[in-house]
This record gives C-alpha cells, structure tokens and sequence, in this order.
C-alpha cells in the first residue's frame, strides 16, 4: 500500500531524529555534568583556601591576646618590671636552687619615704614618672641574673640569686 509506506518512512524518520535528539540530550547532560563538576570542586577550593586564611588570622590573633594576657599577668604595667606573682615565682626557684646545691640568695626590698607626699602634691602622673625612672634606675644596676620586681605602690623588690647577705649590701 503505497500510503502506508509514506507513513512507515515518516515514522523511521521520526524514530532517527528522536535517537539523535536522545544522543544529543546525552552528549549535553555529560557536558553539564563535567562543567558542574568543576564549578563544584572550584568552589570547594575556594570555601578551603578562605577557610585556612580565616583560621590563620583567627589563631594569630587569639596568640596574641594570649601572649597580652600572660604579660599582663606577670609584668606591672606601669613600670614593665616582673610583678608580685613573677616575683614569688623566680624566688621559689631560687629556693630551689639552694635547696639542691646550696646556692645561697639575697632579697633586698626597697620602699620609697614620702612617696606618698609626692603623690598629693605633685599629682598621680609625678608619682608615675618617679615610679618608672626609680625602676629604670634600680634595673640599669642589677645584673642580667637578678629580677626587680615592683610588688605594688612604691615597694620594690630585688631578687640577687647567687649573692649572700654581704654581696646584697648596697
């Protein structure tokens, strides 16, 4: 039948353009995968890199708050002499010490008179000034072994390791 062979090649025609149109929708899907594959890994890299800087900006600043706060806890801040608790610190070391070899220590503590005199006449800010150029002065003649600390107020402290009650004289 000469109509029925019209449609019979109309329908293979039909059937050869669906199997292209399918390959073709195939060959687009694998490219839409591989280019979403790569955006993907592209953003996972990214999401790292900025994840690694973040947690090197967050950790340099946490170890520098706790390198502030370990100052703060040990030095005065005033003078930037050890404080009261560095000072009980070095002395239980140095009590160490001659416990174990009978290394002998001396503790000279030094109390500024009329400090307070100073403070109501002059102000808090001369108080200060005097403060920090006794400890820069009292520094500048100890040796590198010694620790002067500021206990508080206007006492201080020296800690001579090694130096007897006559090399502590001044």
């Amino acid at each position: 039948i000469p109509g029925q062979q019209a449609v019979a090649d109309e329908i293979n025609n039909l059937l050869e353009l669906q199997q292209a149109l399918i390959r073709q929708a195939g060959v687009s899907a694998a490219d839409s995968y591989t280019k979403a594959r790569r955006i993907m890994l592209w953003l996972c890299t990214v999401t790292i890199l900025i994840t690694i800087v973040v947690a090197v900006i967050v950790l340099r600043q946490v170890l520098r708050q706790s390198r502030e706060l370990e100052y703060k806890a040990l030095f005065d801040d005033l003078t930037g002499l050890p404080n009261r608790a560095l000072f009980f610190d070095r002395l239980g070391q140095a009590a160490l010490m001659y416990e174990n070899e009978s290394k002998p220590f001396s503790i000279v503590i030094v109390d500024l008179d009329r400090f307070k005199e100073v403070n109501d006449m002059m102000g808090h800010h001369i108080g200060d000034l005097l403060l920090r150029h006794v400890a820069q002065n009292i520094s500048a003649t100890m040796r590198r072994t010694d620790t002067v600390a500021r206990l508080g107020g206007d006492e201080f402290v020296l800690l001579l390791p090694s130096a007897a009650a006559e090399g502590a004289e001044l």
